[in-house]
């Protein structure tokens, strides 16, 4: 079951509102199904995807490595605005941008682009980065 913006502690919510403003508004996303909380905000400054995560565990690991993956992929993946952790609670709010998945079906156009970004990425300089065995070792 889902944590609700509005359920998160009162710490996690306050160290993203100090880099993103006041929240004017807070939707709960359903869909998607690895974060404990996925929230679309509305803020004074401007809009923001929410994801975070309760625990060490799998889903935790995962959004620590799309942290530390951010910078060297910043303008293929989203911008990290702000993150937080305490209480238990890694945070991180993100741009928010209109999309889809992927059609990953044969013959769908989606494929091209899928592999024309991933070998963007593949061809990026990751300096800084543990190797990604290491990164996906436990604990989270």
């Amino acid at each position: 079951m889902r944590t609700s913006w509005a359920d998160l502690p009162e710490t996690t919510r306050a160290g993203l509102e100090n880099h993103l403003d006041e929240v004017v508004d807070a939707v709960d996303v359903a869909e998607g199904q690895n974060s404990d909380t996925c929230t679309l905000l509305t803020t004074a400054r401007g809009d923001a995807f929410v994801k975070a995560m309760h625990g060490i565990n799998i889903q935790t690991r995962w959004l620590r490595n799309e942290l530390a993956a951010a910078t060297p992929t910043d303008g293929l993946a989203l911008h990290v605005l702000a993150h937080t952790e305490g209480d238990g609670w890694l945070a991180a709010a993100f741009e928010r941008v209109t999309g889809r998945a992927a059609d990953l079906t044969p013959a769908s156009p989606d494929l091209a682009v899928v592999a024309d970004t991933a070998t963007t990425i593949g061809l990026l300089p990751a300096a800084g980065l543990r190797p990604l065995t290491d990164r996906w070792a436990r604990p989270g």
